[in-house]
């Protein structure tokens, strides 16, 4: 295989990982590539794919059979020990964005946001972040989890009450996991989350903005229906971890490519901790720098709690997120609304 090498022309391809027109492909003396596949992304800081001979022939003569994704996930995945993802059909995830008037969490979504920025802008931003409408628990939302390259990982089943928004947590919490709803072995399905919005993140329009990362799912719908109808969409992209564990960076997990943390990868990054918990999450923004590009630890939620009344005496309670204080600014219905608003988000951090 020492036949092959870079090719030192200034021909670029279409990276097969973060599907820019950065890579460069391993080629003969004759200058012949090896494969579409086998080469290596001029994107070291946000992509850094890379594929050389010696491991496309391994994978090629023992797991032909598979496609050519799998081969390439297989690949990473022993290159790096990390176990590779397992993927759930799109067409099951695109069967699902619709019925939003009988989904509980669209129907309280609708109610907030339609007389701020139209219906058909509530129904685009779901659409856009791939909030589909389950049968189950008689009717809820499910938060697909779609990769950078627009895989679909898993989705996130949750109850919600359409009066009030929240969620449904007696007699039982009501959560499920698409990929086991589906009947999906668990022997055969390897569960590797990644971020919700990733693929808005990741889109070509919106790749280079800085993200917010909350730790719910509502939390960034709510913020990016916000940022719309203040025209701060193009500002920054939010998306959420899923949870305080979806946010805990260690050594190990900032070295695996199919941790959901790659996201943040060379990408600036507002941070945005429930009220209450911004010292915890200060101290796994820190462990964060040299990974991320910036990170910031947004203040809003504390500096409300402790210091700072809220122009319209909005309070806020241990626990809240930063969509909390979003909805009850705009539940006072002041005239001034579009102007708290901005100043609110733009300020956030």
């Amino acid at each position: 295989m020492h036949r092959y090498s870079l090719d030192k022309t200034s021909r670029k391809y279409t990276c097969p990982n973060c599907g820019r027109r950065t890579f460069v492909l391993y080629v003969d003396e004759s200058g012949h590539p090896l494969h579409p596949d086998v080469g290596r992304c001029d994107r070291q800081d946000h992509c850094a794919w890379h594929l050389p001979p010696r491991l496309f022939r391994n994978w090629a003569r023992n797991e032909g059979r598979g496609t050519r994704n799998e081969g390439r996930e297989t690949i990473m995945g022993r290159e790096t020990g990390c176990a590779a993802p397992s993927f759930i059909p799109a067409s099951v995830m695109e069967r699902s964005l619709r019925h939003y008037r009988r989904n509980p969490l669209m129907l309280w979504l609708h109610r907030i946001f339609d007389p701020l920025i139209g219906d058909e802008a509530v129904d685009g931003i779901a659409l856009e972040y791939c909030v589909g409408t389950s049968k189950q628990f008689g009717g809820s939302a499910v938060f697909w989890q779609v990769d950078g390259e627009g895989r679909v990982r898993t989705g996130k089943v949750m109850g919600y009450d359409a009066a009030t928004g929240k969620r449904v947590k007696k007699p039982r919490p009501q959560m499920q996991w698409a990929h086991r709803l589906l009947k999906t072995a668990e022997s055969d399905f390897t569960l590797r989350q990644c971020f919700f919005g990733a693929s808005v993140a990741a889109s070509p329009e919106r790749c280079s903005l800085p993200l917010w990362v909350f730790e719910s799912e509502k939390a960034a719908l709510v913020t990016a229906m916000a940022l719309r109808y203040v025209g701060g969409e193009g500002l920054f992209v939010p998306v959420a971890c899923g949870g305080c564990d979806g946010l805990n960076p260690t050594p190990e997990k900032l070295a695996d490519p199919f941790n959901a943390l790659q996201l943040l990868k060379g990408r600036k990054a507002a941070l945005f901790p429930d009220a209450g918990k911004f010292e915890e999450w200060k101290e796994r923004g820190a462990r964060l720098q040299g990974f991320a590009g910036e990170v910031w630890i947004s203040t809003s939620m504390e500096k409300t709690l402790h210091a700072y009344p809220h122009p319209l005496g909005v309070t806020v309670d241990e626990g809240d997120g930063f969509d909390d204080l979003l909805l009850r600014t705009i539940a006072q219905s002041d005239p001034a609304l579009p102007d708290l608003l901005s100043t609110l988000l733009l300020t956030a951090y």
